[in-house]
This record gives C-alpha cells, structure tokens and sequence, in this order.
C-alpha cells in the first residue's frame, strides 16, 4: 500500500496538479456512490470468515484438539483446492458481467453457465469424497485420519454447493446488494454457532455436522434464488 501511494503521487505529480480528475470535488463524487463498498463488504467477509472457523472452535472446546484437528484437516482438504478454483472463477465472472453491461438476460445466462460449468468440475472430486472419503483419506494420510475421511464425506456436498454458487457473491456487488448480503452473513453465523454449540449438550458430532450441511445447503439456496430474483426482466 505504501509502493501504490508513492506511485501514485509520482504520477500525479508528473501529470500535473491542476487536473480535472485530480480535484478534492471530482474524488468525492465517485467515493460517495461507491461506499457501500467498504461499509458493508468488509464487515461481510470478516464475519463470514471468522464464523467459518466457528465449527473447529467449539469442536476443541466441547469434545476435544483431536477431534478439532479432523474435523480442520477434512475441511483444509476439501475447501482449500476448490477455493483455487472457485475465486479464479469467481473473478474471471466479475469482470465479465462487469462489461457485459446491465442487461439482466445476459447476467443470467452468464450466472447459469458458470453455475453448471463448476457443478461439471465439482462432480467428479466431490462425488469421490462423497463415495469413499475414509479410503481416500486412509490412503492419503494414514490411519490415524479416517475420522476426517468421514467428516469429508458428511460435508462433501455443503461444500460443492459452495464451490458451484461461489460466483454468487460477484452478482451481490454487480447489483448493489452488499447490504442485503449482510444479512446472509448474519443469519449464517448465527445458526453456525447455535448448531455447534449443541455439541455442550452432548449431540454426536456427526448429527450435529449433517444438520449443518441441510441448514446451509438450504441457506445457499435461497441467496442464490434472492440473487435470481433481481435479474427479472
């Protein structure tokens, strides 16, 4: 940031003070329409990042590192390759519906076709975890990891929703619904932590994670469909 700041400065500098773009008025203007931006995606991924790590959290507190560490090893694996792919994707989209213009028929068919072109890709690995995650995870890593094969395989499916909808977050900035999205981030940190910490009350941690993939599943959806929504004609 420091490099970008003295760079910039030489530019303007060379360039000139007395620029119409350079004016206080003529920064103000698009720093107005825009502060959505820093108000509500800051907080937006903050949260949802730290909620993420809700689950391990309370895992090692209400049953133990051991399980924590399975549970993490089950997630880095499955989350981490997709992850790669998914912002690579996800980027790559932003800038397309950013010159595609506003025409909501063009912004589906663009959503549609990255929805299914990750749900192709996705299929296949996930489909593999989903069949035989504790093998894989055997072999991979040895024994002592079978548990985080069976994670795998009951998160499998939470986390390809997540890979094939992960462009859903470029379609929440190209409409302006940054606020609206607080609010997915919101509810879904909520019921992360209220489902784990059922974990205190001595629900096994298998019943407690499959409750966590049809909650989120279900939350995925319904943000994809309120995205859906704002591209009517």
């Amino acid at each position: 940031w420091v490099l970008f700041l003295v760079m910039g400065l030489r530019w303007r500098l060379k360039l000139g003070l007395d620029r119409e773009d350079f004016r206080l008025a003529s920064l103000v203007k698009p720093f107005r329409k825009h502060s959505r931006y820093p108000r509500y995606v800051v907080p937006n991924e903050l949260l949802d990042n730290l909620s993420h790590q809700l689950p391990i959290f309370f895992i090692g507190a209400f049953l133990s590192l051991s399980d924590a560490g399975q549970y993490g090893l089950a997630i880095m694996m499955l989350s981490a390759p997709a992850a790669v792919v998914g912002q690579s994707v996800s980027q790559a989209f932003l800038q397309h519906i950013g010159l595609s213009g506003d025409d909501p028929a063009d912004l589906r068919s663009a959503t549609y076709k990255v929805w299914l072109g990750l749900a192709a890709i996705g299929l296949v690995p996930f489909g593999a975890i989903l069949a035989a995650g504790p093998q894989i995870f055997e072999l991979g890593f040895g024994e002592q990891w079978t548990q985080a094969g069976q994670i795998s395989q009951w998160l499998s499916l939470l986390l390809l929703c997540r890979f094939i909808s992960s462009p859903t977050s470029s379609l929440f900035w190209k409409l302006e619904l940054q606020r609206s999205q607080w609010y997915f981030v919101l509810a879904a940190a909520t019921y992360r932590g209220a489902i784990y910490c059922s974990l205190f009350f001595g629900i096994e941690l298998r019943t407690v994670i499959i409750a966590h993939v049809i909650i989120e599943i279900f939350a995925i959806v319904c943000a994809n469909l309120f995205v859906l929504s704002r591209l009517k004609d």
